[in-house]
Formats: C-alpha cells, sequence, structure tokens
C-alpha cells in the first residue's frame, strides 16, 4: 500500500509540471497588458515601458515562467501586480469560505445522493426509482446559477427565511455561519446529488443481482445489513471516484455561486484578478486548485485501499 501510495504521489509530479505550462501559457493568450491597465488610460507609452520593467513584464516568456517555478519551489506564491499584495494573504482570506462552500455541498450531494440512488437500485422500477429519475432529469436539466437565483427569490426574497447574501464565519456564529451557507450549498450540491444518486442506483442494482448478495439472504441476514454490508460497500469504490472526478465541477460551480450569492471566495478573487490581467494571482490560484485536485484523487486511491483489501496488496 505504501509503494502504491508513493506511485501515485510520483505521478502527481508530471501532472503539476504539465498544468504549470498550460496555465502560465494560457493567461498569456489572453488580450490585454497588464501594465496597460494598471498605468491607466492616461499613461504615456514611456511610463507604461518603465511599469512593465518593474513588473518583469518585458523579460521574455520563458524566463518569467522560470522566474515564477522557482518561488513556488520556496513557497512564495508572489504579489498582486495591480495592488503588490501578496498572493499567501489574499488566498488566507479567499480560500477558506470557497473550501467552505464546496465541503457543505459535498456533504449535502451524499447524504442526498448516495441513499436515493440506493433506495431506487435496491427497488428498481418502483416509485422511488420514478422519483428518483424526475429529480435527475430535473435537477440535471437546471444550471446551478440559475438554480441559486430561484432559491434566493423564494427563500430569501419572497419568503425571508434566510439571508440573500454575504458570509458569516463558523467562528464567529456557527448559527447565522449555516443560515448563510444554506442556500449557496444547495444550489451547488443538488447537481453532483443527482450525479451520485443515478451512479448509486446502477451499481447498486448490479450488485444486487451477484451470487454473493443471494449467499448473504441464504445466511439469514436481514435485508438492510444485505445492502449496507454487501452490496453498497461493492458499490462504493465507482461513487468514490465520481465523487472525486466532480471536484473540478464543483469549484468552477462555486465561482459562479459566489457571485450569485455575493460571497467572498476564490470565485470574486479570480474574476477581478482575469479582468485586471493580474496574472499573478490567476496562475498562483490556479496551481493551488490543482493541487487541491490531486490530493482529493490521492485520498480516493486511499479510500480504494478501504473499501477493497486486494489494493492494498498491490
Amino acid at each position: 500500500m505504501i509503494s502504491y501510495i508513493i506511485g501515485r504521489l510520483l505521478q502527481a509530479v508530471p501532472v503539476l509540471a504539465l498544468a504549470s505550462i498550460a496555465v502560465f501559457s494560457v493567461l498569456r493568450l489572453i488580450p490585454g497588458d497588464p501594465a496597460d491597465i494598471i498605468a491607466g488610460e492616461d499613461a504615456t507609452p514611456a511610463e507604461v515601458e518603465v511599469l512593465r520593467e518593474q513588473l518583469g513584464l518585458s523579460d521574455p516568456i520563458p524566463v518569467q515562467y522560470v522566474r515564477w517555478i522557482g518561488e513556488l519551489a520556496r513557497g512564495d506564491l508572489g504579489v498582486s501586480l495591480r495592488t503588490g499584495v501578496p498572493v499567501t494573504e489574499l488566498l488566507e482570506l479567499s480560500l477558506p469560505p470557497t473550501l467552505e462552500l464546496a465541503a457543505a455541498s459535498y456533504v449535502i450531494a451524499l447524504v442526498i445522493g448516495i441513499p436515493l440512488g440506493t433506495i431506487a437500485g435496491v427497488k428498481p422500477r418502483s416509485l422511488w426509482d420514478w422519483g428518483l429519475s424526475l429529480f435527475t432529469v430535473g435537477t440535471l436539466g437546471v444550471p446551478s446559477f440559475l438554480l441559486g437565483v430561484l432559491l434566493l427569490w423564494l427563500f430569501a426574497v419572497t419568503l425571508g427565511w434566510l439571508p440573500a447574501s454575504g458570509r458569516v464565519s463558523p467562528l464567529n456564529d456557527p448559527v447565522d455561519s449555516m443560515r448563510h451557507l444554506a442556500l449557496p450549498a444547495i444550489a451547488l450540491g443538488t447537481g453532483l446529488a443527482a450525479v451520485l444518486a443515478r451512479y448509486t442506483r446502477t451499481t447498486v442494482q448490479a450488485a444486487m443481482g451477484q451470487d454473493y448478495i443471494r449467499t448473504a439472504r441464504a445466511k439469514g441476514l436481514k435485508d438492510y445489513q444485505v445492502v449496507v454490508r454487501h452490496a453498497l460497500r461493492n458499490s462504493l469504490i465507482p461513487i468514490v471516484t465520481i465523487v472525486a472526478l466532480q471536484l473540478g465541477n464543483i469549484m468552477a460551480g462555486a465561482v459562479v455561486i459566489e457571485r450569485v450569492f455575493t460571497r467572498p471566495g476564490l470565485g470574486r478573487l479570480v474574476v477581478d484578478a482575469i479582468l485586471n490581467r493580474d496574472y499573478i494571482i490567476v496562475q498562483s490560484t490556479l496551481i493551488i486548485l490543482v493541487v487541491i485536485f490531486i490530493m482529493v484523487n490521492l485520498a480516493a486511491d486511499l479510500a480504494y485501499g478501504l473499501l477493497d483489501p486486494r489494493v492494498r496488496r498491490r
């Protein structure tokens, strides 16, 4: 198992390298010069050129890339081209709200998706199964930002049950923090819940027809024991894979949802940085997200070992 983990970590190195090259290159293809934007419309060409020299934008692209990678290797994410504030400080303010939203969305997806999918898989062509089909079709057909607007209109504007915008730290007021988090998390987590429910339903239904299920029933185990200990456990590996792969969609959706509910987070930080051509903020933030994605997939690999003993012997 240890060699398996080391191998997975080594595989992450070229992934990080390719991701850094892609992020760095694509940002340079965006029209617009950061020096022009920062200097303002009244700046002379000479003033813009001086600013480009100060920001290091006059150096060749490979030199800029190597300098950036060297800073990352030292744990330095750089400073904002526009404000001069270290990116680390900006991430300390913006990353926790986004991770908080992503975690809450995952919890909602797991609590709704896996039980619904399991029941529908155990009872195919039942009312549960038809209800699941209606839920998934209706949910997947509505974009998360549109669902967020509908929830905002219903529960915040019309009924006034929940706040419409903003964020409260759970360290300051846990209850009020949950009230501010509820609508964004539901808007973001419902789509993932539908995906998980469909995959869970398919895998559980396939597992219920296996010989080990009939053997478990022949031993006199109760239905819930057969489903939870045997059918669901043997169906969890593909479900864990889907949960890990959906991280990208969750983080991308968080960017939009944060704008809908006027929440602080990476969404506002990245969008503002792109509009201002603040390369350092965008590329450093995206690399952090790549690292998070790799770590989540590593956690999924560890979960495989817990769910399937054969993985631990690799």
